[in-house]
């Protein structure tokens, strides 16, 4: 999973997070019904929108208020990819990082 921190909350049904098209693939998928992503400790919420930096969540009526500085945990639809991504993966038990592990295989396409 990606875990990223929330940024921004410009209105009730939107948050920005720190992830955009540089952490997450822009790939669309049929796993997932919509967005970029999956959020699986709150489903109802959907990664709508991607730009270089930042990702748009969209929030549905009436849920719970995130607020800035909060950590989301997100299932990516592609995760070669998105490890391609990275220059290390962090490895975590519960909420300690117990490892980090190079990607030692990235950007190897030339």
């Amino acid at each position: 999973t990606v875990v990223c921190t929330v940024v921004s909350c410009p209105t009730d049904d939107r948050v920005i997070i720190d992830g955009g098209s540089k952490t997450f693939t822009s790939d669309m998928i049929k796993i997932f019904d919509k967005g970029f992503g999956f959020f699986p400790d709150e489903p109802e919420l959907i990664l709508e929108k991607l730009n270089e930096e930042h990702g748009i969540i969209r929030v549905p009526k009436g849920y719970r208020k995130i607020k800035i500085g909060e950590k989301l945990e997100i299932i990516p639809n592609h995760a070669c990819v998105v490890a391609n991504l990275m220059e290390y993966l962090y490895i975590a038990k519960g909420e300690k990082i117990i490892g980090k592990w190079p990607v030692l295989c990235r950007g190897k396409s030339n």
